[in-house]
């Protein structure tokens, strides 16, 4: 952590202890209510098992932004994501394929739920979840919604466990300046891709065949406040849907710079790999932080399960970074696993498509995706 990184901490430890009294006056101003927020994750599931996760938080009334949406409205909704008050102790039960379990939030309002034996089959791609508040004794009112839960095809070939920051949308998560302003003053309409990675992931999804359905999972060290602003963001860009798995911690830059990156991410991507032990896995990520050092580690954890490691490279002309990562590609390939590092997509698909994973005749449709989105990247700087 550099200077200027402690000193913004300490200066936010600061504020954060004023920051109850000004919580409850703006949550009178902007009109929250006493109703709740049920909030479901997009989960996963097999004929084993399935993994569904959420929160209840304090209704905050966020309205979906607009690409003509102002920076107040923007920060606006940003305090609404972060402001808002967690719910623990509430009753949640889980309705999928005919069968029910009841979870409870934890302190942070959280919930994991975990339920076995389900009987879903891979033909139908995805179920949909139900999921209803308990009563209780509180004052709050009930809350219902539904999420998808998806599960990997009979076809599906291997399963892709890609980052989201500076692999699939520009976070610049190595200038912590410029990503509170991408991320926090702006929206799902105003974030930019990466050049022609929505056609490369559609082409991974879909195999050689065009029929794989190929299972796509998406993990972020960005925390779960912003959930609803990622999902906009895959859809808008028409990324391959898929469960997100993200952070639970708060909005403390204290935290957030002291967060450690591996921990996190091995944590949400090992109990993948024990869902699914007979599918194996291409992952991807760049270079601007540890995606490289985090897929090693899971090379050597589950030996002969990953197919090949992506990795974009947005860090070219740091020459120490460059060689680690040379040093990381040749232990891996030593392992039996392909390593790419990339600076654009169409590199990383012309190979997939020289192994077989996606169809050849899909890498002109990248190209031209690829060209289209640097323009509109170009505009946008």
């Amino acid at each position: 952590m550099t200077d200027w990184e402690k000193a913004l901490s300490q200066w936010l430890a600061e504020l954060e202890s004023r920051y109850d009294t000004l919580k409850s006056t703006v949550q009178e101003t902007v009109g929250w209510g006493s109703s709740l927020q049920l909030i479901p994750y997009r989960g996963y599931g097999s004929e084993r098992q399935v993994v569904l996760t959420g929160r209840v938080l304090r209704d905050s009334n966020l309205s979906s932004a607009s690409a003509d949406s102002s920076v107040w409205e923007n920060l606006l909704s940003t305090y609404k994501r972060f402001g808002t008050e967690v719910i623990p102790g509430i009753r949640v039960q889980v309705s999928i394929a005919g069968q029910q379990q009841e979870v409870v939030t934890d302190d942070r309002g959280y919930f994991r739920l975990v339920m076995a034996p389900v009987l879903l089959s891979g033909d139908r791609h995805y179920y949909d979840a139900e999921l209803n508040v308990l009563p209780s004794s509180s004052d709050l009112a009930i809350a219902t919604a539904t999420t998808q839960v998806f599960v990997p095809s009979p076809q599906a070939r291997f399963g892709v466990i890609s980052d989201i920051d500076d692999t699939v949308v520009y976070t610049y998560s190595n200038d912590l300046l410029r990503m509170i302003q991408i991320v926090y003053l702006g929206n799902a309409r105003t974030r930019i891709p990466f050049p022609g990675i929505s056609a490369f992931y559609q082409a991974l999804h879909q195999g050689d065949s065009g029929e794989e359905f190929n299972p796509f999972f998406y993990v972020s060290s960005s925390t779960w406040n912003i959930y609803d602003l990622l999902v906009d963001f895959l859809e808008i860009h028409g990324l391959p849907k898929g469960p997100l798995f993200l952070n639970n911690i708060d909005l403390s830059l204290t935290e957030l710079l002291s967060f450690t990156h591996d921990r996190h991410k091995l944590s949400q991507i090992r109990p993948l790999f024990d869902a699914y032990p007979n599918l194996p896995f291409i992952l991807v990520g760049d270079s601007g932080q540890r995606d490289a050092e985090i897929y090693h580690q899971l090379v050597h954890d589950y030996p002969n399960r990953i197919l090949a490691i992506y990795i974009r490279n947005v860090s070219p002309h740091d020459f120490q970074r460059r060689q680690r990562l040379n040093a990381i590609a040749q232990e891996v390939q030593q392992l039996g696993v392909e390593f790419v590092t990339a600076p654009d997509t169409l590199i990383a698909a012309t190979h997939a498509a020289r192994r077989g994973w996606i169809a050849a005749d899909t890498l002109p449709a990248i190209k031209a995706d690829e060209r289209y989105d640097q323009a509109q990247a170009d505009q946008s700087m």
